[in-house]
This record gives C-alpha cells, sequence and structure tokens, in this order.
C-alpha cells in the first residue's frame, strides 16, 4: 500500500484505491540556485510552473 497521486493512478487501472481515513497533507517545493534568482528567465518559468500547478491543484490530490 502507497500513496500516489490520482492523476497517476488513473492511467493504471489494475491499482485499486482504498478509502483514506485521514486527510493527507503534501508541500510542493521549486527549487533552484540562489545564483539564478535574479535570471527573467528562470523567473518566467517558476512563475510559469507555480501557476499551472495552482490551476490543476485538483490533480495532485
Amino acid at each position: 500500500i502507497g500513496i500516489l497521486h490520482t492523476f497517476v493512478a488513473r492511467s493504471m487501472p489494475e491499482l485499486v484505491p482504498v478509502d483514506i481515513v485521514a486527510p493527507i497533507r503534501r508541500a510542493y517545493w521549486l527549487v533552484y540556485h540562489e545564483s539564478v534568482r535574479p535570471l527573467r528567465r528562470v523567473q518566467l518559468v517558476a512563475n510559469f510552473i507555480t501557476k499551472a500547478v495552482e490551476r490543476e491543484r485538483g490533480l495532485f490530490v
């Protein structure tokens, strides 16, 4: 038994979901080296990823 994101598990019909007894809280980190922080292209990609994940939040349950 293990925890797997719903969007991954949907592609594997042989998996059987179990009822969750307690809510699961996850944290995600977007990590990059401090030396690239001021680069505009890094900021744009970080913002894009953050917005995409927020928009599809339900997939990460």
